[in-house]
């Protein structure tokens, strides 16, 4: 094999350019071992604490070294000799440390964690030997920094204090030269509010003349691309201007001052004035990148969601266009290099598979990689070696969108990619420019997880120009199209107030063409405002005021048409225009306008911790519990402290949209945590950032949680009440040992307060689930027949529960037989109506995908306990009147009891247990993901479920009747526990789908017991003058109410249908 360097490229490999093609052999002395690459790349600051204009890394990177000869260090020595500290001194343990291929010149590690985000980094080596001579990799160790993460605690999404430009790539230095392909990448200290870049406004591209430069300009997180169109003028001035107008996405915050950054672009060409742009392929041979010992052009996603290991394979030709090389060197620049916006690479099919064990039911199909805009790349002298065979390293920035050939699949993982970073090597060998480069990228999978990819890209140029390929042929001609769409033509029932809408498109469109005239939402068919944000080929389209239940909604795509001639419509990055006037009619589900005015709203969701006001003199922190709920039995389980991993927020979870205005930090909401002497210190506001949607609120700390520290939060409910919109206060007592009249459904109650300690991070997918649809569409926990989506002829839906009856019974066999001699559902005994015999759901539960699967291959799912409210229904009680009527007949008693009596349960509440051990120790409550018999994806989950009826009074006329539905535990017949078992689906915009039901059938048996007695004001004739004569007439004759009504849920008559959160927020 003949190699040259990349100095040489000007007569090599250019020659699949046009160049000369001379082949030339260059014979080298012997070298001395040493570094030749590194991933992370060394990026040594000039100065200060942030690394220079390398960009930072993802937290999820491995270590990877490269050198010119093999190592001699053996292999069980090298996890002591390779040695990573952080910026204050702590080291960091590398795992998994292996050659990466058989010459033994590549090492790989992995931090056994996750290293910190935003955080400066210190790799070193130590006794070790490369090609018989010891070898340091250089004079301060190879520093890097994490990039800053973007969830989690506020300080640990930032980089340094305050909201300001990080770094700008390129910076006009010789390292990374301005030319004229440049397109500038903006990395800020924090993450950036996309509302707020408007180009031509708050950043702006001028020539000297103060015209505007037209560009199409990315956000995503911290980063900000600004791709010019077209080549730079070199014989002019130009201005990039960052305004003060561009806010933080966290705190609102803008920048300190505007930033500024004047050049004149390098012009790249040659003095004839050509341009050097060469085909580079996708090595398709098989083979191991020497770089990292992958599978050349591999990326290989992994997730706890995921699994470990999903590899695709990418194939594709790319035009690198190269500034002129002896022009940069002679300047002592990088050589810059440039590939076109919208170039195309293709990753074979992906299977999906849930934690790598269980297979979802369907796969990727070929996955696109677009590249977002104009990727620049720089050329430079090796850093770590002045040997003149040592390859060029190479640096290369990428904003890519990804998308699938499958739609659900394009729906959970479509999405754009922001500052990708490629470090590499160029060399030319056999004439042929050969690029290798290694890179991660972090994506996120179906809205809740995020991946982890390694990718390990090898090109390889042509040696003779008739090899080439032309790169017309590879130009996107066609349109885009509609893949999906949120809520969709068979899923408007899904969607409540406060979501957004989402269209899935096949590619990524131009963000110019990204605005309000060329997506428009109406409302009753007027045009009401709505914020848009592009995410790849996703477009995101967040109303401005909630959604609301009733009007009819129209989302319109180019409603003024679309022309390619004149530019206008939405477009992709070919410029090729989505030419359909397209109208995506839909509603919510229909219901009563506006937030309920006669009940209250419930926390659905406290996480951590359970979603009632809890009784105090219950509450034993130091023995793990924080009480039970209040108004619950004496003998009710103790709710034990949560746990929250360190890095995550507090969320609640509301039935009913709220008033952000009465949810008022350090006043109606409240965190504290418990100081070493055992105190109660309340966290300033500053400590914490509140974040509300109209149905939730997120508590996001500003440093993590301390591990093993205590703490609470309160959510006040009668004086400082958070509201509804409606105006009513928060419901947090639930329960009751008395009956409630129906006032108390517009109650508040005690203050919510949840204990928990921060834990450390579990390697685990935090999964909020919703129960949608619901027939209770305005969770007023009243269902509106004829108007409210339920039961229409006894037929199963989702989310309810369907009740029938069996019989009575008497308590008290065989002295006493009670006056009720059955009971219906819904209606009087004996009449029929199947659709009135259903109660509907009002819930959200929070799972965790805890990612491992067991020995029987099924990936357990933890589910945190909750509670779940229904609609109230009418239990009909047909009673013997025999003696009651003929006591009436001669004006005796007339107590006014009909032979058909209604009893309305009122509202339900059911509350999910928390499993104990034989010791009584909490247990996990874990549900299983598993491939049933006829190959389907399958959900099934065994509960321990509290019935509550705090509504129901059973009492009729002068019949004063008690119940036994309080903690009154469900479960199935001859079992101890409830089994729920169902199918796993995929919605097309990647949503996922729970359906269970119930596999047994469920027996409830209402005890009704009590006294009839009578007085003046509960019966007529001679009996309400002289009750007290009357009473023990009752009892002689034994008539009493005293029953069991043998209720249950049919097998498959318990429906619980949960969705997941849209992929796109």
């Amino acid at each position: 094999m003949k190699k040259t360097t990349i100095a040489l490229i000007v007569t090599t490999a250019l020659a699949g350019c046009g160049g000369s093609g001379d082949k030339q052999t260059v014979t080298r002395a012997p070298t001395p071992g040493s570094l030749t690459f590194t991933y992370p790349a060394d990026s040594t600051s000039p100065g200060g604490d942030q690394p220079g204009v390398t960009s930072t890394v993802p937290t999820t990177a491995p270590v990877f070294l490269r050198f010119n000869k093999s190592i001699d260090t053996p292999l069980t020595d090298l996890p002591d000799v390779l040695v990573l500290k952080d910026a204050t001194g702590n080291e960091v343990t590398l795992t998994d440390v292996m050659f990466t291929g058989e010459d033994k010149m590549g090492l790989a590690a992995k931090p056994d964690t996750a290293l910190a985000p935003g955080t400066s980094y210190t790799l070193t080596a130590e006794g070790l030997e490369v090609g018989g001579t010891p070898v340091s990799l250089t004079a301060d160790g190879i520093r890097f920094r994490t990039a800053p993460a973007t969830s989690g605690p506020i300080l640990s999404q930032t980089e340094g204090t305050g909201f300001e430009l990080a770094r700008t790539i390129p910076d006009g230095g010789s390292d990374y030269p301005v030319t004229d392909f440049t397109t500038f990448r903006l990395q800020f200290t924090e993450p950036v509010d996309p509302q707020s870049v408007v180009y031509g406004d708050t950043i702006r591209l001028t020539d000297q003349a103060g015209e505007p430069v037209n560009a199409e300009v990315y956000v995503r997180g911290h980063r900000v691309t600004v791709d010019p169109e077209g080549y730079l003028d070199p014989t002019k001035t130009y201005t990039l201007k960052v305004t003060t107008g561009i806010k933080s996405a966290l705190l609102d915050d803008a920048l300190s001052e505007d930033r500024t950054l004047t050049f004149n672009p390098i012009d790249s060409r040659s003095p004839t004035g050509k341009r050097q742009i060469m085909a580079q392929a996708a090595e398709t041979l098989s083979g191991q990148l020497p770089l990292t010992g992958e599978d050349y052009n591999s990326v290989n996603l992994s997730s706890p969601l995921l699994g470990p290991d999903n590899p695709t394979a990418v194939t594709g030709t790319v035009f690198a266009e190269l500034g002129f090389i002896p022009k940069f060197e002679a300047a002592g620049q990088s050589i810059p290099l440039r590939i076109d916006r919208g170039t195309l690479l293709t990753g074979s099919s992906v299977v999906v598979k849930v934690a790598g064990a269980v297979p979802a039911g369907f796969e990727s199909d070929a996955v696109e990689v677009r590249f977002l805009s104009d990727a620049n790349g720089f050329l430079m002298p090796n850093p770590y070696t002045d040997a003149v065979d040592a390859p060029r390293s190479l640096e290369l920035y990428v904003d890519m969108a990804l998308n699938t050939g499958n739609t659900i699949a394009n729906g959970a993982l479509g999405q754009q990619l922001m500052h990708v970073q490629l470090v590499g090597t160029a060399i030319v060998e056999d004439g042929k420019l050969s690029i290798e480069a290694v890179g991660v990228i972090e994506p996120d999978v179906m809205g809740i997880d995020t991946a982890s990819g390694l990718i390990s890209f090898k090109l390889n140029g042509f040696r003779n120009v008739e090899d080439a390929p032309l790169q017309a042929g590879f130009a996107d001609t066609e349109a885009p199209f509609i893949k999906s769409w949120v809520p969709g033509d068979d899923n408007q029932d899904k969607l409540r107030p406060g979501d957004n809408l989402v269209v899935y498109f096949n590619e990524p469109l131009l963000p110019s063409s990204i605005h309000s005239d060329n997506i428009q939402l109406e409302k009753n068919g007027v045009p009401v405002d709505a914020n848009l944000k592009a995410n790849g080929g996703s477009v995101v389209i967040d109303p401005v005021e909630p959604l609301e239940h009733g009007p009819a909604y129209v989302l319109r795509l180019n409603p003024d048409g679309a022309s390619s001639q004149n530019g206008s419509g939405l477009r992709d990055l070919a410029g090729n225009t989505f030419a359909s006037q397209v109208a995506l009619p839909f509603q919510l589900s229909p219901t009563e306008p506006g937030t309920p005015t006669d009940q209250s709203p419930l926390a659905l969701i406290t996480h951590p911790g359970f979603p009632c006001a809890k009784d105090i003199t219950d509450t034993n922190v130091s023995n793990g519990n924080q009480g039970r709920c209040t108004g619950g039995k004496d003998d009710d389980d103790l709710l034990p402290i949560g746990q929250l991993e360190t890095d995550k927020p507090i969320i609640v979870r509301f039935s009913q949209n709220m008033n952000p205005e009465t949810i008022i930090p350090g006043d109606s909401l409240t965190v504290e945590r418990q100081t070493d002497t055992g105190q109660w210190e309340k966290l300033d506001i500053s400590e914490y950032t509140l974040t509300t949607e109209p149905r939730s609120l997120t508590i996001t700390p500003l440093v993590p949680w301390e591990t093993g520290r205590l703490y609470r939060y309160t959510l006040n409910a009668n004086d400082s009440a958070i509201e509804s919109a409606a105006g009513l206060p928060l419901q947090t007592v639930l329960l009751t040992q008395d009956k409630w009249e129906a006032t108390h459904r517009t109650e508040g109650g005690t203050a919510l307060v949840n204990y928990f300690t921060g834990i450390e991070k579990k390697n685990a997918t935090y999964l909020p689930l919703r129960n949608l649809p619901a027939a209770d569409a305005n969770a007023d926990l009243d269902y509106t027949k004829d108007l409210e989506a339920g039961s229409q002829a006894g037929e199963s839906v989702a989310n309810a529960v369907g009740l029938a009856s069996n019989g009575v019974s008497s308590l008290d066999p065989p002295q006493q037989d009670s006056l009720v001699v059955d009971a219906g559902i819904g209606c009087e005994v004996g009449e029929s109506c199947p659709e009135d015999k259903f109660i509907y759901l009002t819930a959200m539960l929070d799972t965790i995908v805890a990612g491992q699967p067991d020995e029987q291959g099924r990936v357990p799912v933890e589910i945190l306990p909750s509670v779940l409210a229904t609609t109230s229904t009418d239990v009909w009680a047909k009673i013997d009147t025999t003696l009651l009527d003929l006591f009436a007949q001669f004006n005796i008693a007339n107590t006014g009891i009909e032979a058909n009596e209604r009893i309305p349960t009122g509202p339900l509440m059911m509350r999910i247990r928390y499993p104990r051990d034989a010791n009584g120790n909490v247990e996990p409550l874990n549900g299983f993901l598993y491939t049933n018999d006829q190959g389907q994806f399958t959900f099934e989950l065994i509960l321990d479920v509290y019935l509550d009826a705090p509504y129901l009074n059973p009492s009729i006329g002068p019949a004063y009747l008690d119940h036994n539905l309080r903690s009154y535990p469900i479960h199935d017949l001859g079992g101890d526990r409830l089994t729920l078992r169902g199918p796993v689906t995929f919605l097309p915009d990647g949503r996922i789908q729970i359906q269970l039901l119930n596999v047994e059938k469920v027996p409830i048996d209402v005890e009704v017991r009590g006294d009839i007695k009578l007085n003046s004001n509960n019966v007529g004739g001679i009996c309400s003058l002289v009750p007290n004569l009357c009473n023990p007439l009752i009892d002689l004759l034994g008539l009493n109410a005293n029953t069991v009504i043998r209720l249950e849920i049919p097998e498959g008559k318990l429906s619980l249908t949960y969705l997941s959160p849209t992929t796109q927020q």
